[in-house]
């Protein structure tokens, strides 16, 4: 038999032989709790909708700093804005009154904090006065307003546009509003995927049962993804990557055990046989193979990034239930329907008599590679190295209108405003000043000499805000002692002193002053009229500042008590900074790394202000500086724990090292693909994106994904090496027998992989596209030049060597024995064809 599991004489089950036995014993019971598992999922879900929430914060950058005080200090400002972009080519001049009605039925919609109309201020209106732009100012970040809010602006909006006005919208709000929407891209991977099995196979009942699988592990992990959004921060993109992962490497593990399976039935095993050993086998590969992804997106919690923790820990579940369905539902599945599947796979393997052994074909290629492995080994690294090239130069952003289809509001404001403002325009950064307006002013007039700033504009009407109420002036000042009484009128009959009303502090406010006229800051409030009659009552209390005290005494309003001390005069101040490149360009990017470090320090060392640069463009500097920075962490992680993994499990440590250089190869030039084809736009026409940065998300999913997806590949063909290795020790023969029997299998699962992930280029939204893209680049250069070229050359140039491991390094390494009790002590040596060896010592 191909595989075998030798026991000692207690011949004591082991997990997949328990497994076995239940799946054959309970199979409708299996099948009935997946499908009641994957509704009550589904339908859950449905019920209750989705709270996808962005959690675009990054703690300790400046351009958080920047958001977290004006929220503090001015929340209405903090909020998210939309640019209602306003073309008249007769000039904007005679539309004033259909703006103003429109910006009245949009002020009452909800999650509108404010309008601001585009003939209020200066700096709103090009030179040409044919294009104009009016705010809205919202509620809150773009991630706390619903989509279907943003679209009943735009709808609200655009309902003007007549008698030669046209009207477009423009925002991260209407930018993510107008996402999606596009064809399902995961159902045409999904049938081309059919294809290839029904291809593999010949039937499309054995096709079919491992895209059955597939579909049950992601709706029932979707289910619970759109579930868990009600209570944990969940990313809007999390559910379209999880279901392209998850149909992924549901197929894939579902694939392996199947073929497995089918491969003893043709041999002649029974029905229970062929289940046990292909649990006993490939399951094993199965579950090294998961956790293998699991480990690698589990690193993504050292990048401390709320966002990419997340999806990561989504994913990863997507991952377990893929795996846990692949070992329980599928051979469920297989007990259910044995008998047709025997019938029909005996019937087509005696057709198929008369064709070469299987793998005869992959054992003639290994044999050609090991006749020159140098040469093979250094051509293929040369091919990797040139297609990973491009990644040395990435530039990392988030992609903006400009990338957005022409038919889009969103895109085409962005050309409105490009064309009346200047490229820049569309990502301004946010210049918030806390302290005195004379240092606000200064650095506006310093900022605007700064190469690479277009224009300096207030960001809002009244680009001045006070503290809590906002109504503090410049310098607040103490205010004096009480007056007779207020500054109350007299009248017949004393009344009673009323209390001087201290304005609210500005910034870090300043004291209040007491009862009488003492006004706290520029415009401070005086205090109440309280009448001071003949005889007045005693003159209540001036509302303290820090340390404002009680009026005195009464008579004609007596003297009020000293006022209270004069605190720091100050007040957040912001300013837009509009770069001369758009927003996602490196100049743009440049520019703000100079204003922080050269520009604005000697400016705060100067006035005693601090100045933050933030805003959305700036905030996507800080983020891709954030990942940079801690990439070289993230990857070492990743790398130790799955080498790790691969010296239990093959029981040596040049494997592991050889494994790790080789899926770092494939991920690299999956990067630098996408780095072509989307910065640099090498036939980015092709598949419908315009040149732009690389998104931030991208490089460190791609690398956990693609990297734990390569281990895969990795268990599968090295697991059938150990085995021959294990029984004759001949190196080379080991690399052939490798190759015949998993040739097959690993190539069928990386096409299948490759269409599916591939699928997804055709979905509009373009960091899907990238997503797609990478992870089908990835595993086509994994599976065809790595597992195919690169790999059987390495292992034949190393030999025997391969499989060296330190002495002291075996006894501290421990056992993996899935499949037998620890206390037994017997060897347990599984020899699978498609599997995974594991020797215990």
């Amino acid at each position: 038999m191909a595989g075998s599991v030798r026991k000692g004489p207690t011949d004591r089950r082991g997990l997949f032989d328990r497994l076995a036995t239940w799946a054959l014993r309970h199979r409708r019971r299996a099948v009935a709790a997946w499908l009641v598992v994957m509704v009550a999922a589904v339908v859950g879900s449905q019920a209750a909708g989705s709270r996808y929430h962005n959690d675009v914060s990054l703690p300790g950058t400046e351009s958080q700093r920047a958001l977290d005080l004006l929220q503090q200090q001015a929340p209405v400002q903090a909020g998210a804005t939309i640019q209602i972009v306003l073309q008249d080519p007769k000039g904007l001049g005679a539309d004033r009154d259909q703006v103003a009605a429109m910006l009245v039925r949009v002020k009452v919609l909800p999650h509108v904090a404010a309008t601001l109309s585009p003939f209020a201020r200066a700096g709103t209106v090009s030179a040409d006065q044919t294009v104009g732009y009016a705010t809205v100012v919202l509620d809150g970040q773009v991630q706390d307003v619903p989509a279907a809010a943003v679209h009943r602006i735009i709808d609200t909006a655009r309902q003007s546009a007549v008698h030669g006005l046209r009207i477009e919208l423009a925002g991260d709000a209407v930018t993510t509003a107008e996402g999606g929407g596009g064809a399902p891209a995961e159902f045409v991977g999904l049938i081309a995927a059919l294809v290839i099995l029904v291809l593999m196979f010949g039937s499309v009942l054995a096709a079919g049962l491992p895209v059955v699988v597939a579909v049950f592990a992601v709706g029932t992990a979707s289910g619970l993804l759109i579930a868990a959004s009600h209570v944990v921060d969940v990313a809007d993109f999390t559910t379209s990557l999880t279901v392209l992962v998850g149909l992924g490497v549901g197929i894939d593990y579902a694939l392996v055990l199947f073929s497995r399976y089918r491969s003893e039935l043709i041999a002649g095993a029974s029905d229970e046989h062929a289940m046990r050993t292909a649990l006993n086998t490939a399951g094993r590969t199965v579950l090294f193979a998961g956790g293998t992804v699991i480990i690698a997106l589990s690193g993504l919690a050292v990048l401390g990034l709320g966002a990419l923790q997340g999806v990561a820990v989504a994913v990863a579940l997507t991952v377990l239930i893929t795996m846990l369905a692949s070992l329980t539902l599928l051979p469920a599945l297989l007990a259910v329907l044995s008998r047709r599947i025997r019938a029909g796979l005996l019937r087509r393997a005696a057709k198929g008599r008369a064709r070469p052994a299987e793998g005869e074909r992959w054992r003639r290629w290994a044999a050609f590679v090991q006749r020159r492995p140098a040469a093979l080994a250094a051509l293929g690294l040369a091919a990797m190295a040139a297609l990973a090239l491009p990644a040395a130069d990435m530039r990392l952003g988030i992609a903006d209108a400009g990338n957005a289809a022409t038919s889009t509001t969103s895109r085409q404001a962005y050309d409105l405003l490009t064309r009346g403002f200047g490229p820049g325009f569309n990502g301004p950064l946010v210049l918030v000043v806390d302290g005195d307006p004379a240092a606000a002013a200064q650095a506006r007039a310093e900022i605007a000499k700064v190469a690479g700033v277009a224009a300096m504009v207030p960001a809002s009407g009244d680009d001045t805000v006070a503290g809590k109420s906002g109504t503090a002036g410049k310098s607040g000042t103490a205010g004096g002692t009480g007056g007779t009484g207020g500054s109350g009128t007299t009248s017949e009959t004393g009344g009673t002193g009323g209390s001087g009303t201290a304005s609210e502090i500005g910034g870090s406010g300043t004291a209040g002053g007491t009862g009488g006229s003492g006004t706290a800051g520029g415009t401070g409030e005086t205090g109440k009229s309280g009448a001071a009659g003949g005889t007045g009552e005693s003159g209540a209390a001036g509302a303290a500042g820090k340390s404002g005290t009680a009026g005195g005494t009464g008579g004609s309003g007596g003297t009020g008590g000293s006022g209270g001390t004069t605190g720091s005069a100050s007040a957040i101040t912001t300013a837009l900074v509009i770069p001369s490149a758009k927003p996602q360009a490196a100049a743009t990017q440049q520019l703000v790394t100079r204003l922080r470090t050269d520009v604005l320090p000697a400016l705060a060392h100067r006035t005693g202000a601090t100045f933050l640069i933030g805003g959305p463009t700036a905030a996507t500097v800080d983020f891709a500086e954030a990942v940079k920075s801690r990439l070289a962490v993230f990857a070492v992680v990743v790398i130790g724990l799955s080498m790790l993994l691969l010296a239990i499990v093959f029981r040596s440590l040049v494997i592991p090292l050889k494994a790790a250089l080789l899926n770092l190869l494939s991920v690299g030039a999956s990067l630098g693909v996408i780095t072509a084809v989307f910065q640099h736009g090498t036939l980015g026409s092709l598949i419908g994106v315009e040149p732009g940065p690389v998104e931030v998300y991208v490089p460190v999913m791609i690398f956990a994904i693609a990297f734990g997806l390569s281990m895969d590949y990795e268990v599968f063909l090295l697991s059938r090496m150990r085995e021959e290795w294990d029984r004759s020790h001949d190196a080379p023969r080991a690399v052939r027998e490798g190759i015949a029997t998993t040739g097959r299998i690993v190539t069928a699962a990386a096409a299948i992989m490759v269409v599916i992930f591939a699928s997804f280029i055709l979905d509009p939204n373009r960091l899907l596209k990238q997503f797609g893209l990478g992870l089908a680049t990835a595993v086509l250069l994994d599976a065809l030049v790595i597992r195919c070229l690169i790999l059987p050359a390495a292992m034949q140039l190393l030999g025997r060597r391969a499989w060296w491991l330190p002495a002291r390094l075996e006894r501290w390494l421990p056992h993996m024995r899935l499949d037998a009790e620890p206390s037994t002590g017997q060897d347990m040596t599984v020899h699978p064809a498609e599997g995974s060896a594991v020797s215990g010592r």
